[in-house]
């Protein structure tokens, strides 16, 4: 948003003509968006929308009443939230809270004091001041829903202890929010679908693992076999790439194998009993490929004399060929 005010200190400043578009303006939700945004110049529509709890239609009607007086640009409101905060955080240094401010917001706010106990549960029952600030940044800063944050905390936790047993710290959820942010999530539902997904993906990697045999340790090696996963592969499929990889190869090679699944991807195909159908077909036009070409060169190939024929019948043969030239001179003249 083109929000026409220039910030002093922990205030802002209007113009006249600003302040008066604002005043004329009967749309009350739209003087609230605008100043909220004015005051919160990290957040992004859905974040002020929740703060003023306007409806999906009531944030309509406020950003074209908003555009109408020129006080926005409609095209610059249509930026996604995500491209915004990212734009706002790549130009502007996180804010120090200060403790005041962290117990402040904690005392003040149900939801974040709810994410603050469930961050107790997940990670350790004593947060320092240093966690407490993290919190608040992805709160407060990145703007996150408390009801998200809640289910990342729970994410990240079941996903460290996957990994290595241990819990996750709050850089790595921190990290992590940033990475939810930048993918859109930004809503329980969303979240939640996101979850589901990367258990899918988890457990079908697991399956892969034990289906090929191999325990993959290598963070390279994991992303290839997450990235079968996530064409939609199953343990099934990966098991007939290595089985065509070993033949060919003589050992597995989870590279080649990957080009593989690649190639079945491309041709549309995900399940094993789709692949064994494709492969049998493919096999069979190579087989009558290979039968017609040994046809065409043996039709070609001329018999030799030497160890086909005997010699009275190399004689035979030289008597009948000179029969035919005299016979073929003479027609001549």
């Amino acid at each position: 948003m083109a929000i026409r005010i220039i910030p002093r200190g922990n205030g802002i400043y209007l113009d006249r003509e600003t302040a008066d578009k604002l005043c004329a303006l009967p749309n009350k939700d739209a003087v609230r968006l605008y100043l909220y945004l004015a005051v919160h110049p990290e957040n992004g529509e859905s974040h002020a929308a929740r703060a003023l709890a306007l409806t999906p239609q009531m944030l309509a009607d406020a950003r074209e009443a908003l555009s109408r007086a020129r006080l926005i640009s409609l095209e610059d409101a249509a930026v996604n939230d995500v491209q915004l905060n990212e734009q706002r955080r790549q130009s502007m240094a996180e804010p120090q809270y200060s403790p005041e401010e962290v117990m402040g917001l904690v005392t003040s706010d149900i939801a974040f004091a709810q994410v603050v106990r469930e961050a107790e549960t997940v990670l350790h029952p004593c947060l320092g001041e240093s966690d407490l600030r993290e919190l608040m940044t992805i709160y407060r800063y990145f703007g996150m829903p408390a009801e998200c944050m809640i289910l990342l905390l729970h994410f990240a936790r079941a996903r460290t202890a996957r990994q290595n047993g241990r819990r996750p710290s709050l850089a790595m959820i921190k990290k992590e929010a940033y990475r939810w942010l930048e993918n859109g999530i930004t809503t329980p539902e969303a979240a939640e679908r996101f979850i589901a997904d990367e258990n899918r993906i988890y457990e079908t990697v697991e399956r892969i693992e034990q289906a090929i045999g191999l325990r993959v340790s290598r963070q390279d090696e994991r992303r290839l076999l997450r990235s079968w996963a996530e064409m939609g592969f199953d343990a099934d499929a990966a098991a007939l790439a290595q089985e065509i990889t070993v033949k060919r190869l003589g050992e597995m090679e989870l590279k080649y194998a990957g080009s593989i699944l690649k190639s079945w991807k491309s041709a549309g195909l995900t399940t094993a009993e789709a692949i064994k159908a494709f492969e049998a077909r493919r096999e069979k036009e190579h087989e009558e490929a290979r039968a017609a070409h040994e046809k065409r060169m043996s039709a070609r190939r001329v018999p030799q004399a030497s160890g086909s024929f005997s010699e009275a019948e190399l004689d035979a043969i030289r008597q009948m060929q000179e029969y035919m030239n005299d016979n073929h001179g003479g027609t001549e003249r």
